[in-house]
């Protein structure tokens, strides 16, 4: 079961990867710099979560508890990205 939830996590995170790639791309470009500095964000993030949650959280509050917050961050983000996708070109940002 872990490998596939391993799996399915660098699935996650690639998606999130590609769609913040697509949100820049009509504002700075889409070249190898946009993609560049997004991989190297998500790798610094990779390093700090996995430090962190190694040496701390996971003494602190559980591996269930940090499973369940990691899913429920993951379907926040998915919600602010379907609502920026949904709205119109014209419309103002609340």
């Amino acid at each position: 079961m872990i490998p596939i939830i391993v799996f399915l996590s660098g699935c996650i995170i690639m998606s999130f990867e590609i769609l913040g790639s697509r949100i820049l791309a009509p504002h700075f470009g889409n070249d190898v710099f946009i993609w560049g500095g997004l991989y190297a964000l998500s790798s610094l993030g990779s390093i700090f979560g996995t430090l962190l949650t190694s040496f701390y959280l996971i003494t602190l509050i559980g591996v269930r508890t940090i499973i369940v917050a990691e899913g429920v961050l993951l379907l926040l983000m998915a919600g602010a990205a379907w609502s920026l996708h949904r709205q119109p070109k014209g419309a103002p940002s609340s």
